[in-house]
C-alpha cells in the first residue's frame, strides 16, 4: 500500500477497484435487486415447461437433471435444480412447483 507524500492517486484507485469486493456495492451499482427472477421473495411458484439435463463441469462428470421453470408472479423463464435420486421422474411438464433461492 502505498503511503508517500504522492500516493493519493494510488489509493483512489485501490478504493474504487476494491469497492467491487464489497457485496452490498456490487448489488446496488448492478440493479441486482430489480433483475432478480424472485423479485426479493425467498419463494417462487412456477409451471413445469420441460424437462432438461446438464453436463456438470469439472472435474466432475455426470448429467444434472433440470426443469425449466416459467413463475407465476412475473412469467420469467428460469432454470431450476431438481435434488434427489429419481426425483425427475416424479415432476412431468405442466405440474405446478415451487422453487427457493
Amino acid at each position: 500500500m502505498a503511503r508517500g507524500e504522492f500516493a493519493a492517486r494510488k489509493l483512489k484507485e485501490d478504493r474504487k477497484r476494491f469497492k467491487w469486493k464489497n457485496q452490498k456495492y456490487m448489488r446496488r451499482q448492478l440493479n441486482l435487486k430489480r433483475k432478480e427472477p424472485l423479485e426479493g421473495a425467498p419463494q417462487g411458484r412456477g409451471i413445469v415447461i420441460d424437462k432438461r439435463t446438464c453436463e456438470q463441469k469439472q472435474p466432475h462428470s455426470g448429467l444434472i437433471k433440470t426443469v425449466r421453470v416459467q413463475l407465476i408472479k412475473n412469467n420469467i423463464r428460469v432454470t431450476a435444480f431438481v435434488p434427489g435420486d429419481h426425483a425427475i421422474d416424479k415432476i412431468d411438464e405442466h405440474d405446478e412447483v415451487l422453487i427457493e433461492g
